[in-house]
């Protein structure tokens, strides 16, 4: 792979700037993580504390460039559309690290178990971020549907506001919209809840066949009833999905 242009501002390759650069002893700067100055008395980051950053930045933009494709069809005005790009970003981010941290195969044999501290970290960002991002959308709904109060973040009283809100404006073909998809949306918040008191809604991790690449969807619980963990992740993130284009109104 080829390095990017280095993070010093030299406007050369990486690998022929700070990555080949070594302290007064002949050691790699490489593994060190300050500034240090050269011989012309140029200040350079040591390269892997810049080119971390670099790397994290890249990562962010790739989420944050899908969330502006997005916005660039809403009701949104510009003073909301960097927010909305920000924690669609980083939701987005959480929703494809945990996915990705589900499906990762590994040890031998049939139906070896993931129940890692990486996954259990993904799972509450992935709750935690969603929510952020569906208060925001209550918060702009006045805004973006034209009703008559403001609605405020999406809880069950919240939510019930928002279809009352549309009756007032007679947004009949709206309201049934966002009542489709009401009981899916609270699930969400029931589960971000549990997680935010530390309850832990896992009951097993997916299972892998690390020969077939087969993933068995794990299994979550809220209230006494169980859900299919990888298949309730995706389904959250589509109806949050579908939230977003009824709420800021987005041209389909």
């Amino acid at each position: 792979m080829e390095l990017p242009i280095c993070p010093c501002g030299s406007q050369k390759k990486y690998e022929n700037c700070c990555f080949k650069k070594k302290d007064k002893n002949g050691d790699p700067l490489f593994h060190k993580g300050a500034f240090f100055t050269d011989e012309q008395g140029s200040w350079h980051p040591f390269p892997n504390f810049r080119f971390a950053v670099t790397i994290v930045t890249k990562a962010i933009d790739k989420y944050r460039a899908h969330a502006a494709d997005i916005v660039a069809k809403s009701k949104l005005n510009e003073k909301h559309r960097e927010k909305f790009i920000n924690l669609y970003g980083v939701f987005y981010k959480s929703y494809d690290q945990l996915l990705e941290s589900l499906r990762k195969t590994g040890g031998k044999g049939v139906a070896f178990e993931t129940d890692s501290v990486e996954s259990r970290k993904h799972w509450k960002d992935f709750f935690f971020h969603g929510r952020i991002l569906i208060h925001f959308l209550g918060e702009r709904a006045k805004e973006t549907l034209d009703l008559k109060r403001e609605i405020g973040s999406l809880n069950d009283r919240g939510y019930n506001n928002l279809l009352v809100a549309l009756d007032e404006v007679k947004k009949q073909d709206i309201r049934a919209e966002v009542e489709k998809i009401k009981d899916k949306i609270l699930t969400f918040i029931d589960f971000r809840d549990k997680e935010k008191l530390f309850k832990d809604t896992i009951i097993s991790f997916p299972a892998t066949d690390s020969e077939f690449g087969v993933i068995k969807d794990g299994e979550i619980s809220l209230d006494g009833k169980n859900f299919g963990m990888i298949s309730f992740v995706n389904d959250s993130y589509k109806n949050i999905e579908e939230l977003i284009t009824i709420l800021l109104q987005i041209k389909k």
